[in-house]
């Protein structure tokens, strides 16, 4: 093997043995249910290397001598005898051929990684360094150029190639593609099979035979030196010398009890290691990779037929992949030991396949629609990014929208991503159109088709009272709130009564989801989350051993406001509770002030009177100001505004006019002097 592989191959042959008696041992111990940080999984690999050193030695046993006797007759040997006789010669390069798992799993996935790169060479651009000589500074692609040109004699440059010889031999490795995928699958398949656990029907699966194996806890006891009984009165405790612990393993292994369904066990799974996994892969590899030989020229005889560009290209490919193949020991003495004992291996190819608004453009293009358009903004699919991409938790129509953009844009990046040659437009094309249309006729079911009728009717009978149409129409959708699930049934329904090319139609050129915020929700919101800090820095105060009810303010407030929300909900049982009684304490508060100045000397009723009104007034306009708010009007708010900008402007003007000696301030105040008087009596 030295002459064969180098001097090198020494160290990496002893770490693929101790990995395969790691290997072993962990797969003895997961039958047993031995724990692999146990000091039983210690004794369990020792017990593993005395039957390695027994039947697979460094080098090949010497033959016994004869002693002169007289030979016995020749007989046939049994076929127990034959084994026996043909496992004598092994040797622990056998052990590595029959109970290696993972070096089949790391050949096939190094070879998957060649024709990965392969398999990107299609789209490969080649730059200044392309045809530089030092491999230092030369991409994955551009080696295995190189290697192709070496390969093919610098007859075979796969840049020159057109575009016709380079989809030929595409498609070929989609093929290698497919059959290196499915055989892995079949060797993990088979990796899961030899480590299944036992199960009490077994008879003649691995597990059975290992379970077979008479390892307890007397004889595990045995080869850590420990009493064979455990004593209560001292605790167990051995120094795992591995070496003292051989010793007594392979005294039990003279047992025959003890031997012999061992040996069952090590033959049936190299069995099952031979059956599923060396020969299958060995074999598929040999198969895909191997170039075909040349054809014989005989004297006298016809010439062979000349074989095909395409052929002759195909087989520098396999030459260069049957060399990775066939010699991947090479390449594995050098990987191996450096990712042995860590637990990730070596990477795989990973195809970067982003799903996101920006890259699903059938529908929307919204790097397009950013740029045509006037504000640089465009239609957008998501709303649910509003306020900081936490706007989907206030609206139920955000969160569906979102969720069907998601859906419509997924369909359409997995059938690109699953067809993504430019042979197959027509059929991607077909397919995103499909998949589009079943998902927005799931998405934009309707949902009630008496809604529509009833608001349609009444539409129809102001029309024929003499309105026009599109007044009467305006008027029955006006009376819906911008958050009304009526509103929103009959923009579905009318969405849905699209058929499937205009539904498309519409989806691509003229929709768009409604992102102002609901002002209802939006208050809501806002008055639960108040609630919610204050107990938060109460509980933080009480914890920190600070004055918590400092802060309960904080909570009181909240509540306060979600109580002001909730009667100021428009047509709410609430709200019409609300502005009656509201009405009740003018009417009261009224009656107070006449009867204060008529019959009481005293201000106490009157100044009683006009702070519980300047109360009243003051929730009424709050619950005004929220009303009209959820109903999506201003007035209130614009017209304190303008008041306070008059304010200020009318102050300004008094201001100026004291500057130029105008004493405007004075006479204001000299002329509200009466107002002030009875002011401070009654307050």
């Amino acid at each position: 093997m030295v002459e064969k592989f180098g001097v090198y191959y020494l160290p990496y042959r002893r770490l693929r043995i101790a990995a395969v008696t790691d290997a072993l041992a962990y797969l003895v111990s997961r039958i047993l249910d031995i724990e692999e940080d146990s000091a039983g999984f210690f004794a369990v690999r020792v017990l593993i290397r005395a039957w390695r050193e027994q039947m697979y030695p460094d080098y090949h046993r010497d033959k016994p001598e004869p002693n002169g006797d007289t030979p016995a007759p020749a007989r046939e040997k049994t076929p127990e005898e034959l084994l026996e006789e043909e496992e004598s010669k092994y040797t622990a390069n056998q052990l590595l051929l029959h109970y290696d798992f993972a070096y089949w799993l790391r050949r096939l996935n190094f070879i998957r990684r060649k024709v990965d790169v392969l398999y990107k060479l299609r789209k490969f651009q080649p730059t200044e360094r392309t045809n530089s000589d030092d491999p230092a500074v030369l991409s994955e692609e551009e080696k295995a150029i190189n290697q192709l040109k070496k390969i093919g004699n610098n007859e075979f440059d796969y840049l020159a190639l057109s575009d016709e010889q380079k989809t030929v031999l595409h498609q070929r490795l989609v093929y290698i593609r497919t059959e290196l995928r499915d055989g892995y699958k079949a060797l993990r398949i088979a990796g899961r099979q030899i480590q299944a656990r036992y199960k009490p029907e077994d008879r003649d699966t691995i597990a059975a035979k290992i379970k077979a194996i008479p390892i307890g806890a007397e004889q595990i006891r045995w080869v850590l030196g420990l009493p064979l009984k455990a004593s209560d009165s001292e605790p167990d405790f051995s120094k795992l010398n591995e070496e003292e612990s051989l010793v007594r393993a392979r005294e039990l292994f003279k047992q025959p009890e003890f031997q012999k369904p061992f040996i069952a066990a090590a033959r049936a799974l190299k069995v099952e290691m031979q059956k599923n996994v060396v020969k299958p892969t060995y074999e598929k590899g040999k198969k895909l990779f191997q170039p075909a030989p040349e054809p014989e020229v005989t004297d006298g005889g016809p010439p062979p037929e000349p074989r095909s560009e395409a052929d002759r290209n195909w087989d520098v490919i396999q030459k260069y992949l049957w060399r990775y193949f066939s010699q991947f020991d090479d390449f594995d003495q050098i990987g191996f030991p450096i990712l042995y004992g860590v637990e990730e291996g070596e990477s795989d190819v990973v195809e970067v396949i982003r799903i996101s608004p920006e890259d699903a453009t059938t529908l929307i293009n919204e790097r397009r629609e950013r740029k045509n358009s006037a504000d640089g903004v465009g239609r957008r699919k998501l709303a649910g990014t509003a306020l900081h991409h936490f706007g989907a938790f206030l609206d139920r129509t955000w969160r569906q929208n979102d969720i069907m953009w998601g859906r419509l844009d997924g369909a359409e990046r997995l059938i690109i991503s699953l067809l993504p040659d430019p042979a197959d437009k027509g059929v991607r094309e077909e397919m995103i159109r499909q998949a589009h249309v079943g998902i927005l006729k799931e998405e934009m079911a309707p949902k009630s088709h008496s809604e529509l009728g009833n608001l349609m009717s009444d539409a129809l009978m102001r029309a024929s009272a003499g309105e026009p149409i599109e007044t009467a129409i305006a008027k029955v959708i006006g009376n819906l709130d911008a958050g009304s699930s009526v509103r929103k049934r009959l923009e579905t329904v009318i969405s849905n009564s699209l058929k499937e090319e205009e539904l498309l139609g519409f989806i691509t050129n003229g929709y768009e989801v409604n992102r102002s915020i609901d002002a209802k929700t939006m208050l809501r919101a806002m008055s639960r989350s108040t609630q919610v800090i204050g107990h938060v820095f109460e509980d933080i105060a009480n914890q920190n051993s600070l004055d918590g009810k400092s802060l309960a303010w904080i909570a009181r407030l909240g509540q306060a406001f979600w109580g002001l929300v909730e009667v100021a909900v428009p047509g709410s049982l609430l709200n019409l509770l609300m502005m009656h009684w509201l009405k009740v304490l003018y009417v009261f508060e009224l009656a107070l002030l006449v009867l204060g100045f008529l019959f009481s000397e005293t201000p106490g009723i009157q100044t009683f009177a006009l702070k519980l009104f300047a109360i009243t007034v003051v929730i009424n306009i709050v619950v005004l100001l929220l009303r009209d708010k959820m109903r999506g009007k201003g007035g209130w708010l614009k017209g304190l505004l303008y008041g306070a900008i008059a304010l200020v402007v009318l102050l300004a003007v008094i201001g100026a006019a004291d500057l130029f000696g105008g004493g405007w301030s004075a006479k204001i105040t000299e002329w509200l002097r009466p107002v002030t008087d009875l002011l401070k009596k009654l307050f």
